[in-house]
């Protein structure tokens, strides 16, 4: 990806997967930030999380609770990665007001993210968007469907479409949910279900509608380069640990195989929330969006965790989003502190 560490954006969630098909359990983040002044970049975040009434209503953390000491000058900024400039978040919203497709990454188990994320919605809520969700698989969209539910799509619908998906920290991204309800947006379950999955892990790409593997030429390799820097990725995440060829490049064709499907569920437009690995527009999401919608603006924002020694954004690489929205780090664990060297399970997936 070209950044500096792969693991604080991708690693927790692909370890969780490791061993499992699914994300699993519900526990709640145990990561807590630091109480302080918000410096004034920070607090232009801040406000723009004060605009979503969500915390007040579920007992999410307040914005105050999730601000954290900036460590450094990057901390709440956001950086529009073509010109090089840091833009505010009116901006931010304007451009994304104006592009067809609005892609939201984030950190999975970054709070903050989240609530930047709903903030983000309830702003883009005017243009009425569609808004799909990586953590849904598309078994569990009846559960989410005004057409199918006969009635308007409530919070509720959504925790046990959560809970049926098999994702956890539905705590976290329950503000995000709540902004599409409260707008009466569409949500949508945006990625593969669980069977259809386990069946491209069998069957290859012949489990796949043939038409979406057409139409992205999935049976063809990846070019070189894509295709090394994922399969680096996924080692790096895995703590330096190789789990073999074969079930790199099944975690590959896992991952083209989840980002083309969402790209396909939002082929009519909206805001997209998913984990940053797939919103990078040169292998992601957009890269197959702009296949189904040739000329039309997606807009990927990346949302990064930052370090007091990481002031730069040239620290960061050439990360492919359009935007990068730095945020504090989340104080979590040495994921590769018990990493087992010998995977239990060759169906692994990635995560990202």
């Amino acid at each position: 990806m070209g950044m500096r560490s792969t693991h604080p954006i991708i690693l927790p969630f692909i370890l969780a997967a490791l061993f499992s098909f699914v994300p699993g359990g519900g526990s709640p983040l145990r990561a807590q930030m630091p109480q302080a002044e918000l410096s004034e970049a920070y607090a232009d975040a801040a406000r723009l999380i004060r605009s979503v009434p969500s915390a007040s209503r579920t007992g999410a953390p307040s914005p105050d609770a999730l601000s954290a000491t900036p460590d450094g000058p990057l901390d709440g900024r956001i950086l529009d990665t073509a010109s090089g400039r840091f833009i505010k978040e009116s901006e931010l919203i304007a451009r994304l007001l104006d592009a067809r497709f609005a892609l939201l990454g984030e950190i999975h188990d970054n709070a903050f993210h989240h609530r930047l994320q709903a903030a983000l919605v309830k702003n883009l809520a005017a243009r009425r968007p569609s808004v799909g969700f990586e953590m849904l698989p598309s078994d569990v969209a009846p559960l989410v469907s005004r057409e199918a539910l006969g009635r308007p799509v409530t919070i509720e619908d959504v925790a046990l479409a959560w809970q049926r998906g098999g994702w956890s920290l539905w705590d976290i991204y329950r503000p995000v949910a709540e902004e599409a309800v409260a707008a009466e947006l569409p949500i949508l379950a945006a990625n593969l279900s669980k069977a259809d999955k386990e069946k491209l892990k069998k069957e290859g790409w012949s489990a796949l509608d043939p038409r979406m593997v057409r139409r992205f030429n999935l049976d063809q390799p990846l070019p070189p380069d894509l295709y090394d820097t994922l399969r680096r990725e996924i080692i790096e995440s895995h703590c330096g640990y190789n789990p073999g060829e074969e079930v790199v490049a099944k975690m590959i064709m896992v991952q083209r195989a989840w980002d083309a499907t969402m790209a396909t569920r939002m082929a009519s437009g909206g805001v997209l929330i998913a984990g940053n690995g797939h919103v990078r527009f040169d292998r992601g999401v957009p890269a197959y969006l702009s296949v189904l919608a040739p000329g039309e603006t997606a807009l990927s924002v990346g949302f990064v965790e930052v370090g007091p020694a990481e002031g730069d954004p040239a620290a960061y690489g050439s990360m492919p989003y359009h935007f990068l929205w730095f945020t504090p780090r989340v104080d979590r664990k040495d994921p590769c502190a018990d990493f087992p060297r010998t995977p239990r399970s060759a169906g692994v997936e990635p995560g990202l």
